[in-house]
């Protein structure tokens, strides 16, 4: 379980994400442990010829069915939350590790902040997976003179274009390429007439704000899921000894 790779993953609902957040080991016991406690009651109502007793064991079977319910309910909120999780995390690091200003205005026509996209990823048994940077609008945002994803380059670093000479001038201002002003002007404005050509000397450093949100985001939810799975634990624990709260109601329905 955990994060899937490789990336550019194509997950259920059509979509590809960067990366995928498979099925939580947590969730699944909850799920597995109501299952299974319901089919146990099941087989004594079937099984036993007191009629009271069998219908206390359609009840419980019944509560358990209720349980089930909350945990996947419960699997539903915390996927949602997930993904807005890993979004903020993916545009933290951004942040953190910016290195020049934000272009003024709309110079960029997406910026990249903007494209990143996480998703809940509606499963049979509830929301067991979340999607982290869907790649289509990842590869719609702000690009490359050479058709490189620019967000590529951000997330792994890239060294190609070290060693090109480009001509152009730093906005705003019309700046030409200054050592002394190293990463103080947002845009580069290439094939400027009459500008001095630049040299490229520094590759891009690796961000990892995709690979750093799917880790936050697999952390958050593993501690999310593990409180569901406590609280089916207790609501199971309740039914075996005939104290849940909703088996009065269920026994007055059944019967």
């Amino acid at each position: 379980m955990g994060v899937a790779g490789p990336y550019n993953i194509g997950a259920r609902d059509g979509h590809t994400y960067f990366y995928k957040l498979e099925p939580s080991e947590a969730l699944i016991r909850g799920y597995s442990l109501c299952l299974a406690a319901r089919d146990v009651y099941l087989k004594i109502a079937t099984s036993i010829a007191d009629p009271i007793q069998k219908l206390d064991a359609e009840a419980q079977a019944a509560a358990c069915d209720l349980v089930v319910q909350t945990v996947s309910d419960g699997a539903n909120a915390i996927a949602t939350t997930t993904a807005v999780e890993a979004e903020h995390a993916a545009k933290a690091i951004l942040d953190a590790k910016q290195l020049r200003p934000d272009p003024p205005g709309k110079a960029f026509g997406i910026r990249l902040k903007d494209a990143i996209v996480a998703r809940p990823i509606i499963t049979g048994l509830g929301t067991l997976e979340v999607g982290v940077g869907d790649v289509a609008e990842l590869d719609a945002a702000v690009g490359d003179s050479d058709g490189q994803p620019y967000w590529m380059a951000q997330e792994f670093g890239s060294a190609h274009n070290v060693g090109r000479r480009i001509k152009g001038l730093f906005e705003p201002g019309d700046s030409p390429p200054s050592q002394s002003m190293f990463r103080e002007h947002p845009v580069f404005d290439v094939g400027v007439p009459g500008s001095r050509p630049m040299l490229i000397q520094r590759p891009i450093p690796a961000k990892g704000f995709l690979r750093g949100a799917g880790a936050t985001a697999e952390s958050f939810r593993s501690s999310e899921f593990r409180t569901v799975e406590q609280a089916a634990v207790r609501e199971l624990k309740l039914i075996q000894t005939g104290n849940h709260p909703a088996l009065k109601a269920i026994r007055r329905v059944v019967r």
